[in-house]
């Protein structure tokens, strides 16, 4: 073959191989409203899905799936799963356990080594709360997506994988950029769960108990733990303290480094915590949402600097707290590169930070910057970095590629 014809295959590869466009579709809503915001359009283009749907509780982010060019292939309702016609997909009422999505949320991954696959890892709960302190089950289920005429078919439902007062699940390429992590915390302890899913199926849980670390028990929190596009930090907030790790996408181990104070004043109606944290997509900056302010936080002056940037919201303890349209209460990072918030309360718009990747007040937060054509937006979605490749120079990188693998 000659020497042009393959270098143009090799680059044709790669460009499949970044795409990874699994989070190019967001539906957002809650109850009878929701709207679907496609990031394959710049500005994103958005329209109403549904307006007549049981949609995903409002105390857990939303999960949508598509394909790696972009495709939407299915989405998460309260129970089951829907395909890209708005209709149950093959087999999803096997899917039904228990009540109700858990506090601990879902992640929908591309199968590694298994083509059209995709692997769904949901929780389910039989109480209904606010608070994270309850019993979640962790399933796994795999679904097709060549059945049923294109489709989509359940194949594999409710594979039973633990139970635990977790927090909300999380997933992060290996190191071979092939495989993923798939992490889960002990929310009263310093203890991780971790499964790896490759070609073979998925092993674990591998528990690991953090020695030094922070230890919270009988915590409560209403918020979402976090970790860095690179995959290299892991936060978790609760009891005031924000904790730092660090996680090795090769063994899969966390080390603890350090905690920052951050005492969150609320002279009203605000709890006394942080919400979501949010990783620039440079892994640099963490953005912080109290509900009544939004925080900037410089990893690389970590911990030097324990006091956070406010950038929005009221920076006296002593002023009232905002209007519940103006308040920042969750946070998602999407992948045109912003981030975008969520009110306390019923949202037709979407907060946007535009630059995330700047430091302090440059990064160019802004007020309801994003008409969602809908209410009751409680959450925007919360993806893992599909388009994270093998990390260069890793001992267990032994799969000789040179991007993320394709799955589609």
């Amino acid at each position: 073959m000659p020497k042009i014809i393959i270098f143009i295959a090799y680059c044709y590869s790669l460009q499949i191989a970044y795409a990874q466009k699994h989070d190019y579709n967001w539906i957002v809503g809650s109850k009878t409203s929701t709207s679907l915001i496609n990031f394959n359009q710049s500005p994103p283009e958005i329209s109403i899905w549904d307006d007549d749907i049981l949609f995903i509780p409002v105390f857990v982010p939303p999960t949508t799936f598509s394909d790696s060019s972009g495709a939407l292939l299915y989405y998460i309702d309260l129970r089951t799963i829907r395909n890209k016609n708005d209709l149950f997909i093959d087999g999803s009422d096997s899917l039904i356990r228990k009540s109700v999505i858990g506090g601990a949320g879902c992640l929908a991954l591309p199968y590694p080594g298994r083509p059209n696959h995709s692997c769904l890892i949901r929780t389910m709960t039989d109480q209904v709360s606010v608070n994270n302190n309850v019993t979640n089950d962790v399933y796994m289920s795999v679904i097709d997506h060549t059945k049923n005429n294109g489709l989509g078919s359940i194949v594999l439902a409710n594979k039973f994988l633990m139970s635990g007062k977790i927090h909300p699940i999380r997933a992060c390429k290996h190191a071979n950029g092939r495989d993923w992590w798939i992490i889960a915390t002990d929310l009263n302890y310093t203890i991780f769960y971790t499964f790896l899913l490759d070609p073979s199926g998925i092993s674990g849980p591998f528990t690991q108990e953090v020695v030094p670390g922070l230890y919270f028990p009988n915590g409560t929190t209403d918020f979402s733990p976090a970790l860095s596009p690179d995959g290299t930090i892991f936060v978790r907030y609760q009891n005031l303290e924000l904790a730092r790790y660090e996680f090795d996408r090769c063994s899969g181990q966390f080390s603890y480094i350090s905690s920052m104070n951050i005492a969150i004043t609320a002279p009203d109606i605000w709890p006394i915590y942080l919400f979501t944290a949010v990783f620039s997509p440079d892994s640099r900056f963490l953005y912080l949402a109290s509900g009544k302010n939004l925080y900037s936080c410089d990893l690389e002056l970590w911990p030097n600097t324990l006091e956070p940037v406010v950038l929005a919201g009221n920076v006296s303890p002593d002023q009232p707290s905002p209007s519940i349209d103006l308040s920042i209460a969750r946070l998602g990072l999407a992948p045109n590169g912003k981030i975008y918030a969520v009110s306390g309360g019923d949202n037709v718009f979407f907060h946007e930070i535009n630059r995330p990747n700047q430091p302090s007040f440059a990064c160019d937060f802004r007020y309801k910057a994003l008409d969602l054509l809908t209410s009751e937006t409680y959450y925007p979605p919360i993806y893992p970095n599909y388009r994270l490749g093998k990390l260069i120079g890793s001992t267990c990188d032994t799969l000789a590629i040179h991007s993320p693998i394709s799955d589609h």
